[in-house]
């Protein structure tokens, strides 16, 4: 009933998006309170912590983040957890251009695992969806990435974020996670999109506070 009621206030918040966006196509700088995301991305960390480490033994660290896209590319991370990360741009955009796995889930518009990253590498080129950084810490290693995507009422598919969820122990992000995950999934992307959606709205009413002196 709760996925609902949040689902039902998303799509309100969509339509009203779309609106603002139709009659104001010029482009709001649209970003998160810095606490919101925050608390939110911590509260994945903790669930997934518990989905990999079922004992209590903290056995496997976990790192997540968030990236602001644009036209399906990495632009900025925006928030991670936990504190103390450090925050590899190469992770994000790679020294050649090529696309980084960030930006080939926006591509894709659904979720991309790599359970062992580098078992992943021996891949031909051309079969990677992980772009190595050359940093052999950074090359191993699970991952899995989820696309935060939002649908307009005129049926278009944007994608203001990307989440990224990272282990240096191979084997963890796998169909099982992603499947024991989906639910709480679903619901974070909500929290995401929702706090999204609420600054974009507020941004334009600054806008118009703005035009009326």
């Amino acid at each position: 009933v709760l996925a609902d009621i949040v689902g039902n206030r998303l799509r309100q918040l969509n339509e009203i998006v779309a609106k603002i966006a139709k009659d104001n196509p010029e482009t709001f700088q649209v970003t998160m309170s810095k606490e919101q995301k925050k608390n939110i991305l911590h509260n994945i960390h903790n669930c997934v912590m518990q989905l990999v480490n079922p004992e209590q033994e903290q056995k496997h660290s976990v790192e997540v983040i968030l990236a602001r896209m644009k036209r399906k590319m990495p632009v900025e991370y925006v928030e991670y957890a936990p504190n103390g990360l450090t925050l590899h741009p190469e992770l994000l955009q790679s020294a050649d251009g090529s696309k980084t796995l960030f930006s080939k889930t926006a591509e894709y518009n659904k979720a991309i695992s790599i359970p062992d990253i580098e078992e992943h590498l021996k891949k031909p080129v051309e079969e990677r969806l992980y772009i190595p950084t050359g940093d052999v810490k950074l090359d191993k290693g699970s991952i899995v990435c989820y696309p935060i995507a939002k649908k307009h009422t005129d049926s278009k598919i944007k994608i203001p974020y990307v989440l990224s969820i990272k282990s240096n122990t191979p084997g963890i992000f796998n169909d099982a996670f992603i499947r024991d995950f989906a639910r709480a999934e679903e619901a974070f992307k909500m929290q995401l999109l929702i706090d999204h959606n609420l600054e974009y709205i507020q941004a334009h009413r600054n806008k118009e506070r703005e035009s009326y002196g």
